[in-house]
């Protein structure tokens, strides 16, 4: 079975809300356990660098077809992250209006 457009995204973005999640929740956490020992400053940062990396590769998210990113500026980041792994995305790209449940290219 091919994979379509539409699952890719949703895969894609799936991974991109759980680094952000995780990397969040873990620097929180190492905070309050670990104090503002050396080590827990290094696993903070060790966290921000995930937090920061997934929230990257959401920002640039481009369509299969037209290569254009989905989050044309920051603010619409995490909006569409969320669109796109836990509610109902749109169903054809807004740029070139192919159809996301076209198989994956």
């Amino acid at each position: 079975m091919t994979e379509t457009i539409r699952s890719y995204l949703r895969r894609r973005y799936r991974w991109a809300l759980a680094g952000i999640v995780g990397g969040a929740l873990s620097a929180l956490l190492a905070g309050s356990f670990m104090g503002i020992a050396e080590q827990g400053l290094a696993f903070q940062g060790a966290c921000a660098v995930v937090w920061c990396g997934a929230l990257l590769v959401a920002a640039r998210t481009r369509c299969p077809r037209c290569r254009a990113r989905f989050a044309a500026r920051p603010q619409q980041v995490v909006p569409l992250l969320v669109l796109f792994a836990l509610g109902t995305p749109p169903k054809r790209c807004a740029h070139c209006r192919v159809s996301f449940d076209e198989p994956y290219p």
